[in-house]
Order: C-alpha cells, then structure tokens, then sequence
C-alpha cells in the first residue's frame, strides 16, 4: 500500500490520516502485511501465522493419562507502546477446534495477559492453559491386550505335567514372546526424562517374572528327573514336613470350628480341638520318612506356583502406589 492510491482525495483529512497511519505500520510490521481498513478509519491487522509448543508432561499413567499446558504468546519484535495484546475474552475459543490423533481436548484455563521485562522494554505476553485427555483405545488393543495374553501364559506353565518334559521349552518360548512384544512397543510408548509410565513397570515386571518362573522350572524339573539313588539334601524333606503339617494344622482348626458351630446347634458337648494321641504317633513316625524325588518335586511345584502368583499379584498392586509417588515427587520438584 502507498499513498498513491489516495491521490484523488488529497483534500480530505481522513485520507491523509489513513495514509499515514498505514506507511507507518508498513515500516513497523514490515511490508506484505494485511491490513483491513473500515469505512469509520479503523485499521485492523489480522496476522496469520502456525505456531507449534511443547509442554513437560507426566507419563505416570500412560495410557490413561490427561495433561496441562500452559502456551504463552508474546510480541518480542515490537514493545507494548508499539504492540499491545490485548484479550478479548477470558475464555479460549475452541469451536473451530476439531479431535484429531491421541488427543481429546477436555477444558481451558483461563487466560490473562501481562507485560515482561526486558532490558527496561516492556514486551506483551499471553498466556493461557488448555487441559487434554489421551484417547487409551489404540494403546489398549495394540500394547496392554497382547500383553496380558502373553502373561497369562506364564502362569499356564505350572499346569504342564512334569513328566512330558516340555515346560521348559514352552516358557522359554513364552519369553521370548514378551522380548519380542517390547521390542515392536518400544517406538509406541512414549519416553520420559525422569519417571517413566507404569505401563513400561509392567513390562518389566511381566518380564522378570518370567524369567523367574524359568528358574523355577529348571529347579522343579531338576529334583524331578534325579534317579533314585540321589537322595535330596535334608533342608527340603524338613521344609516338606514343616510346611505340610503347619497345613494339616489350619485344615484341622478349620474343622474344629465348624464342629463346634454344629454341636452348638445341636446343644452336643464341644470336643477338645487338639490332635490326638494317635495322630501324634502317625506324625513322628512319618517324619523320618524321607520323601521321593517326584514327591519333593510335585510338592515344591505347588507351593512355587502359589508364591508365584501371589508375589505377581503383590508386584502389580502396588504399582498404582508407585505411580502416585512419581507423579508427587514431579510436582514437588
């Protein structure tokens, strides 16, 4: 724009005014500008520009997870005598906002504007928060699905016969499954500076689960297949013995209760709890029993199997806890 074009009315004022007011904005904002001018006088710049930020984010309960960012603009070019920002609203207008990708926008924070500081100028800033929510489907189908699946068949191991030979064979396969499912997840799930989402503690925990039940079964599968002549060492016959007789002693309270809730109701005598004598006599006898090797490893087959389960069990709920406390100790610092 020049101020040739308002040659034919060099005699009104408000021409002259607009011209000049647009040969300095030419020179402030550079030229190739838009600028709209109104029948009143008014002059309005309507830059059109695609900005990109990033905000810190805190992946504790990836893929479940909702995020806050705070995105500041700011006229760094020019100072506030010059540029000023202004907000229309306090509210940010998201109609012409559309859902796209992972993300689903739940809320805005209000916005307010200030003025910074720089060398004695004052620049304009503005700043306003929005509040996003992850969409989880994709995550869940891809990642935590199979995943699970892939688990489930660890446990599946201890339902193997020990006889067959190939539990062994069949959870080495199991692992190197999970390797596999981690490795393709690995570009999925997104990394993090310093706490890094549950979901990878899972994985890693699935992981190390699994190679512990490896060594479980190495161990099971190895008293198993001893000959007979092997005697095992004396430190499983007592935990055997040990073991068995502190369950014989729940299972026999359990029954005595539930004698005593009988006879109540019978208004019978109520009978003394304690072993007998006779069941005494079957216990000493049978303690110097050595067991076989099948018997010690079908026992310790068991007994591995249900702290396995539990210890899992255990590992994954606190994992909750633990992704709590990353997210405590984020805000914190």
């Amino acid at each position: 724009m020049a101020y040739s074009r308002f040659n034919n009315y060099s005699d009104s004022d408000l021409c002259r005014d607009i011209a000049g007011r647009i040969i300095e904005l030419e020179n402030k904002l550079g030229a190739g500008r838009i600028i709209r001018i109104s029948n009143e006088g008014q002059l309005r710049w309507e830059p059109i520009a695609v900005l990109s930020t990033a905000c810190s984010m805190v992946l504790a309960w990836f893929p479940f997870d909702s995020q806050r960012c705070f995105i500041k603009l700011a006229s760094m070019d020019h100072p506030f005598f010059e540029v000023n920002l202004i907000l229309k609203s306090n509210a940010v207008d998201t109609d012409l906002h559309e859902t796209q990708a992972d993300w689903e926008l739940v809320d805005t924070l209000q916005t307010f504007s200030y003025l910074l500081d720089d060398g004695g100028v004052a620049y304009p800033v503005v700043e306003f928060g929005i509040i996003v929510k992850r969409l989880p489907l994709h995550y869940i189908l891809i990642v935590i699905v199979p995943t699970i699946l892939t688990a489930v068949l660890t446990f599946i191991a201890f339902f193997l016969p020990l006889k067959s030979g190939t539990r062994l064979g069949y959870i080495v396969t199991v692992v190197l499954a999970l390797v596999v499912l981690l490795t393709l997840f690995a570009d999925t799930i997104p990394s993090a500076a310093k706490f890094p989402s549950i979901l990878v503690a899972v994985f890693t925990v699935t992981l190390g689960m699994a190679f512990l039940l490896i060594i479980i079964t190495i161990f099971v599968m190895r008293i198993y297949n001893k000959p007979k002549r092997d005697v095992a060492p004396k430190w499983m016959h007592s935990m055997v013995r040990k073991i068995r007789q502190l369950k014989s002693k729940l299972l026999l309270k359990c029954k005595c209760r539930a004698s005593r809730i009988d006879h109540l109701k019978q208004n019978q005598p109520i009978e003394d709890g304690r072993p007998t004598e006779e069941t005494n006599r079957v216990e000493n006898s049978t303690q110097l029993k050595p067991y076989s090797n099948q018997e010690l490893a079908e026992f310790f087959d068991n007994f591995l199997f249900v702290v396995f389960t539990v210890l899992y069990i255990l590992i994954l709920s606190s994992a909750p806890v633990v992704a709590a406390i990353w997210v405590e100790n984020y805000k914190s610092n």
